[in-house]
């Protein structure tokens, strides 16, 4: 069922209006709160991964809502990872690999950065 909520919600993330935008990341938080973030990002990153369409406006949102590599520490670093790259060995990488569009390489770069400097960090 959340699957199917996510992708209704992820196209209106493309339209370009900022209060729809702000209306769609109020939504989005409230269904972080209600549920746990590793389960939240797992079924985000799966959208991602499984439909095409829906890439670019996933890709979008991972990057505003994923906080930077400067704001991760050595104290939180574990709980960064469950939160934000769920089963990081194999979902995450392959969502990534499959969003080799030109348009989203900017997006790409901002999220394989945080990601790499996390394992970075675990070294």
């Amino acid at each position: 069922m959340l699957p199917g909520l996510l992708s209704s919600i992820l196209p209106g993330l493309e339209e370009k209006n900022e209060e729809q935008e702000r209306i769609l990341k109020d939504i989005f938080k409230s269904i972080r709160i209600k549920i746990e973030d590793s389960y939240f990002y797992g079924l985000l990153w799966t959208v991602v991964l499984r439909t095409t369409r829906l890439r670019a406006s996933g890709l979008l949102y991972l990057k505003y809502s994923i906080p930077f590599y400067n704001t991760f520490n050595e104290s939180n670093i574990e709980q960064m990872i469950q939160n934000y790259y769920p089963n990081r060995s194999s979902l995450v990488i392959n969502c990534l690999i499959t969003c080799k569009e030109i348009r989203l390489m900017s997006i790409i770069y901002v999220i394989i950065s945080s990601y790499f400097y996390i394992f970075y960090l675990l070294l």
